[in-house]
C-alpha cells in the first residue's frame, strides 16, 4: 500500500485524501489522522494500514502536506463537514479539520 500511495502522489501531485482514498484499495477504516499535536484532523475514516503508510512516507520525507482550500474537497464531494475548518496548525479546544493535499517532496 505504501508504494501505491507514493506512486499515485508522485504521478498526480497535490492529491486530496478524498482522491487517494478512491484510488487505494483497503484505505477505508475507522481511524482518524491528525497533525503531530493531535489537532487539527487531516482526514477521517481510514484504515490502520493506510494511516501507517502515509505516516511512514511523511517521516521518510518522501511526501509533504500542504494546506489547501475547502473547495478542493468540495470539488471531490467529500469533506469533514462535521468539524469547523482550521486556519492553521495549532492546538484547538475542539477538533477542527485542516484541508490539506499530499505532494511529492523535493524533485521528482
Amino acid at each position: 500500500m505504501k508504494q501505491q500511495i507514493k506512486d499515485f502522489i508522485y504521478r498526480k501531485d497535490n492529491v486530496s485524501f478524498a482522491e487517494l482514498a478512491r484510488e487505494i484499495p483497503k484505505s477505508a477504516g475507522e481511524r482518524t489522522m491528525f497533525t503531530d499535536n493531535d489537532s487539527p484532523i487531516i482526514w477521517a475514516g481510514v484504515s490502520q494500514e493506510f494511516e501507517e503508510a502515509v505516516g511512514d512516507l511523511l517521516r521518510e520525507g518522501a511526501i509533504v502536506l500542504k494546506t489547501t482550500s475547502f473547495m478542493t474537497y468540495a470539488a471531490d464531494r467529500q469533506t469533514l463537514r462535521r468539524y469547523p475548518i482550521a486556519k492553521r496548525i495549532r492546538k484547538y479546544a475542539k477538533p477542527h479539520w485542516l484541508p490539506i493535499v499530499l505532494c511529492p517532496a523535493g524533485p521528482r
